[in-house]
């Protein structure tokens, strides 16, 4: 197999990316922000899993969850995708084209300061990519706000991709995105609420029970803070640029570009080389066990699949296990 088999322990903390086939399709405007925030808030009601952490840049996005029902993390990533893309499609005229790259990564997250360092690189992704100077100034869609400012609950409007009609132009300046996004609203009623839990992984790990998520809050933002300051400092010094918040919020949809992705999807992190390697064995013994007992099943044969993982058909076996049980934590 030329990737890891999922498996998703309840309560355990997954450090999510997936990225679109080409171009830059979800740049970060106002239009293409409502889009996606309402489907992702609808994802959340629809499919329950805690949202810690995320930020969409105009090729990828980056999700840090904490597992609440292991059935329904594929189905939470599947019809964000699909609705998503079908979005997409509607604004560029097109029918059944692929946006999304198939499937995502999902990595374990086995320690606190590992689950910390992720959040730190997902907000700090427009900044290395010098879209802006700050996070703070990033247009895209993020939950900085939620985690500095504690604007943990929002509620936005759902837009249907049925309500969506092809752009005139893919080049859109402010007025002519909150026009489109006039209609829209009037034509999409449903309203949804997205929770943003940028604490609630510190339950995971008895090292965070000495620390309060005020804490958390402010070392996550002097890494960020920091890591801000050093890249703005290279950048004068290399004489580079930022191309800031109004380029970004006018630049052309879909506009194109090469990605370069490459690399083997990763089974877990840890900053704990012993627990990451115990967790490389344990997850490398499970898909084993799950491959060896699809295969009997696929032949009609008795086998016990091992918990959360898929038998012919997609008949899922339930996930019986917890991440605080994980023995290869010990």
């Amino acid at each position: 197999m030329s990737n890891p088999r999922k498996v998703y322990p309840k309560d355990s903390v997954l450090f999510i990316t997936t990225s679109v086939e080409e171009d830059l399709p979800f740049v970060p405007n106002y239009l293409i922000n409502a889009i996606l925030e309402g489907i992702l808030a609808e994802c959340q009601e629809r499919y329950k899993q805690q949202l810690c952490g995320y930020s969409f840049m105009a090729n990828h996005l980056h999700m840090i969850i904490r597992v609440t029902d292991p059935d329904m993390v594929s189905d939470f990533f599947r019809y964000f995708k699909t609705e998503s893309a079908a979005a997409l499609n509607r604004l560029l005229g097109r029918t059944k084209h692929t946006v999304w790259c198939e499937g995502f990564d999902s990595p374990l997250v086995l320690t606190s300061e590992s689950v910390i360092e992720k959040l730190v690189y997902i907000y700090l992704n427009p900044v290395k990519a010098r879209l802006v100077n700050s996070i703070d100034e990033y247009p895209g869609l993020n939950s900085w706000a939620a985690l500095s400012k504690g604007q943990a609950v929002k509620t936005v409007r759902r837009i249907k991709y049925s309500t969506l009609t092809k752009l005139k132009k893919l080049e859109l300046n402010f007025t002519e995105q909150m026009a489109i996004l006039k209609r829209l609203y009037r034509l999409n009623r449903a309203k949804f609420k997205i929770k943003v839990t940028p604490y609630s992984w510190m339950e995971n790990f008895h090292d965070m029970d000495c620390f309060s998520p005020d804490n958390i809050k402010d070392e996550i933002i002097r890494r960020v803070r920091a890591e801000e300051e050093k890249i703005k400092k290279e950048n004068i010094r290399n004489k580079k640029s930022v191309i800031g918040v109004r380029r970004l919020i006018r630049q052309v949809i879909n506009g194109k570009y090469e990605s370069k992705r490459s690399g083997k999807r990763t089974r877990v992190i840890s900053s704990n080389v012993t627990l990451r390697i115990n967790g490389i064995k344990w997850h490398k013994k499970l898909s084993k066990d799950a491959q060896e007992a699809w295969l009997l099943l696929k032949f009609g044969l008795k086998a016990e699949l091992p918990p959360g993982f898929y038998g012919p058909g997609k008949v899922v076996s339930s996930n019986i296990f917890n991440f605080m049980a994980l023995d290869f934590r010990i």
